[in-house]
């Protein structure tokens, strides 16, 4: 995707958005799995507080997650919900970008989430050196 792609997605996706809440007359309820800090790449950002709609907001990492459930403290139409979502019961490690590194990468990366090491990028993906959890 390059950038023009980029540029033109935005308006159409934030048209989509409103459409959808125009015709469902305000009563939309979301279910977003990776939410993030709920700001960052969130496609919903823009409509989510605006129109009155329930989510349920889940974020497996910890310090997204505080930063996410911040964000929504004062609406009780967000849910955000500590979990990752995966096809099997129980407890998993996360890997992800290590906070003392973000700086180091582009913001993108810091959505970057595997559940198996292997499935994460590969270290030479990345101009500087990549530090897991």
């Amino acid at each position: 995707m390059d950038r023009a792609d980029i540029d033109y997605i935005k308006p159409v996706r934030t048209f989509l958005l409103h459409w959808l809440n125009e015709t469902r007359e305000g009563d939309v309820k979301v279910v977003q799995v990776g939410a993030n800090d709920g700001s960052m790449a969130d496609p919903l950002a823009p409509v989510l507080g605006r129109f009155g709609w329930q989510a349920v907001l889940i974020e497996p990492v910890p310090r997204y997650f505080k930063a996410l459930s911040a964000k929504y403290a004062s609406n009780d139409n967000f849910r955000p919900r500590n979990f990752a979502i995966s096809k099997e019961a129980g407890k998993a490690t996360i890997y992800h970008l290590d906070e003392a590194h973000e700086e180091d990468y582009p913001g993108w990366a810091r959505a970057l989430l595997a559940l198996h090491r292997q499935r994460f990028p590969k270290r030479n993906q990345f101009r500087k050196r990549l530090d897991w959890l």
